[in-house]
């Protein structure tokens, strides 16, 4: 099936043509040349288009764009067609060539080159999913050579795959669903605009009966950036099944420094229920296929970093022992979130622990750091990580043992998550979670079912009964909260 890019009843593409037009009727002087489309592409043909029910990477009869060279101050915009998906003429306005290099422009839909492409809140058709995309392209070219357009997506789409649990009875009625809608922060913020407070995904029906949409995925075309971690833009998702709204709060990936990037698919599998929405799993795909929901291989959101012990290290006892691929640090060193693996040849600090001691300190940019595919059994003391920017930390199941000032100058910190752990680690009540900035509480993320365990714990061998995680949470400087 071929793809279908605009689809316009004959009133609006009259505007159209007229928006991108400009001195129609003006006479051709001696000398002046029309340019020409040589070609149209979207970059990177093996990526469907974000608003595709086909392939993706072919135009089709009706497609449209607009087109300005910016080196001329007249007669330099107009809108090309194509009856073919690959021969472009001009139906409207009139380009014609600058001398020299002439610097073009391209826009599709047309309209976006004369006011801000508006995002549309209801995306609820395939049709409406498909009038949400825009896409640019730039060209320079020598007076009189072959322009070449390779358009780009400006926007992100994003896929929710959602399953309730059986709290609900399937009477319920879902009257309400809307991906929250995030600040434009994009570099072209003036051109592309949003409506309303969000996003209706496509294909979602209001007033249908749980049962009815059970496994449902749904998509949208948003703005690219990330959420918030306070306010209404810490929100990622809104729903009102059976009368009650549900909220599902953005989690570390969505809240790194530009988790929504534009031209990349990002699916998410979302839990519904107890009244509260959670998000199980999340990648980045590529498009392509002939489907809108359509994915294939994922790429990582972090960079991942394998640490080998020299062997001619004493036990792995410090940093500069592991070999480590230069350009492979510098990138882990400046990245949002990082993912750490390599066996972890020390357990204790006082038997050489000092495998991670000090290898963020003073990192401004990384917000999440994933230990949980590491062999660690215990944290160093006295400031492992010192990343004033690190907000999550996740912990591997082999910990058991948190000591004094793990995480002293990490004043950003909000998460460590400690759900892998079958077995509850031992933690310094007087010192491990301090200097984590003035009034700041951190969420400690324990498995299903593993609160009680953490609040009862009481060390093996204490003289008198002595609760560290209970003390903790008394004290308002952790918050225990079961992970689903």
């Amino acid at each position: 099936m071929k793809t279908r890019h605009t689809i316009l009843s004959v009133a609006a593409a009259a505007l159209v043509l007229t928006a991108c037009s400009n001195e129609d009727e003006l006479s051709l002087q001696q000398g002046d040349e029309v340019v020409r489309i040589a070609s149209a592409s979207v970059v990177n043909s093996a990526q469907t288009r974000v608003n595709s029910d086909g392939a993706g990477d072919t135009f089709e009869s009706g497609d449209s764009f607009c087109l300005i060279n910016k080196s001329r101050p007249s007669q330099n915009k107009g809108t090309y067609a194509t009856t073919d998906g690959t021969n472009w003429t001009q139906s409207g306005g009139l380009v014609l060539w600058a001398s020299g290099t002439n610097e073009f422009s391209a826009y599709m839909p047309a309209t976006a080159a004369i006011e801000p492409f508006l995002i549309p809140e209801d995306q609820s058709t395939i049709e409406k999913l498909k009038s949400a995309d825009y896409m640019t392209a730039t060209a320079s070219v020598e007076k009189g050579g072959d322009v070449n357009l390779q358009f780009a997506h400006q926007l992100t789409k994003v896929t929710l795959n959602i399953s309730y649990t059986n709290q609900y009875t399937g009477n319920e009625v879902v009257s309400a669903l809307k991906i929250v809608k995030i600040p434009n922060s994009t570099p072209n913020s003036n051109i592309i605009k949003q409506a309303g407070e969000g996003y209706v995904p496509y294909p979602f029906v209001a007033d249908k009966k749980l049962s009815e949409v059970a496994q449902q995925s749904y998509t949208a075309i948003v703005i690219p950036g990330s959420y918030y971690d306070t306010g209404t833009y810490s929100y990622f998702l809104t729903m009102t099944i059976g009368g009650t709204e549900v909220k599902l709060k953005a989690n570390g990936f969505l809240k790194t420094n530009r988790a929504l990037q534009a031209g990349k698919a990002y699916t998410f599998n979302v839990q519904v229920g107890e009244n509260q929405a959670t998000i199980s799993q999340a990648s980045v795909k590529a498009w392509s296929g002939t489907d809108p929901l359509d994915e294939v291989e994922p790429e990582n959101p972090y960079t991942t970093v394998t640490l080998v012990p020299r062997a001619d290290s004493e036990n792995g006892r410090f940093f500069t022992t592991w070999n480590t691929n230069d350009e492979v640090f510098t990138t882990a060193l400046t990245a949002d979130y990082v993912k750490v693996t390599g066996t972890m040849p020390c357990a204790l600090w006082e038997d050489g622990w000092y495998d991670l001691y000090m290898l963020f300190m003073g990192s401004q940019k990384l917000k999440t750091l994933d230990l949980s595919a590491t062999t660690a059994t215990a944290m160093s003391t006295y400031s492992l990580f010192q990343s004033p920017s690190v907000e999550t930390i996740i912990m591997p199941a082999t910990l058991t043992n948190i000591p004094e000032q793990n995480f002293a100058q990490c004043t950003n910190l909000q998460v460590v998550d400690l759900s892998l752990c079958t077995n509850v680690p031992d933690v310094d009540t007087n010192a491990a979670f301090i200097d984590n900035g003035e009034n700041r509480q951190v969420t400690v993320y324990v498995a299903s079912g593993m609160r009680n365990t953490f609040l009862n714990y009481c060390p093996e061998g204490s003289p008198i009964p002595t609760y560290p995680w209970q003390t903790l949470e008394n004290e308002s400087r952790i918050k225990i909260v079961e992970k689903k």
